[in-house]
């Protein structure tokens, strides 16, 4: 019990710090710190992360959100989520596991990357038209949702790079 909550506070701490990224320490640390196996992990990370994402995100509502986009990229993920959900119980836990680190390692070299735009397509503001946004952002929702369904992450890590 005592390494779970040790494990949960870091988790917490770290999706509090920078908006994202709960749920690429979640997993190993429930799989490897606490001996879940990935079957139980990625629903447990899922549920963990989305209430400490809810906490994280009550500060930054005064900053101001694009709703438009959000809704988008929600839309879009949450039928993806299902579908990788679906497929994710056709795979071996191993196989999962090795996806899971080939994502985290192709996220954190995007990361990296130096950004081609200041802006994006999808920033907010008087010159931005939706619909120059919405193609991009109903693909990253798919992806992302399917990725979260399938293994559980996604959310911050796999967003903030795009």
């Amino acid at each position: 019990m005592i390494p779970a909550l040790g494990l949960g506070l870091f988790v917490g701490i770290i999706l509090g710090v920078v908006g994202g990224g709960g749920s690429i320490i979640a997993v190993p640390a429930l799989v490897y710190g606490v001996g879940m196996n990935p079957a139980q992990a990625i629903p447990t990370s899922l549920l963990v992360v989305g209430i400490s994402s809810l906490t994280a995100l009550l500060p930054r509502i005064r900053e101001g959100l694009n709703w438009p986009v959000i809704a988008l990229v929600g839309g879009a993920g949450i039928p993806a989520a299902w579908a990788g959900a679906a497929v994710g119980k056709l795979l071996d836990p191993n196989m999962l596991m090795l996806a899971f680190a080939v994502i985290m390692v192709a996220a954190g070299i995007r990361m990296l990357m130096k950004t081609r735009e200041i802006e994006g397509s999808c920033s907010t503001g008087p010159s931005r038209v939706l619909r120059a946004c919405a193609p991009k952002a109903v693909g990253v929702g798919l992806l992302v949702g399917f990725l979260t369904g399938l293994l559980g992450v996604g959310g911050g890590f796999l967003i903030t790079p795009h």
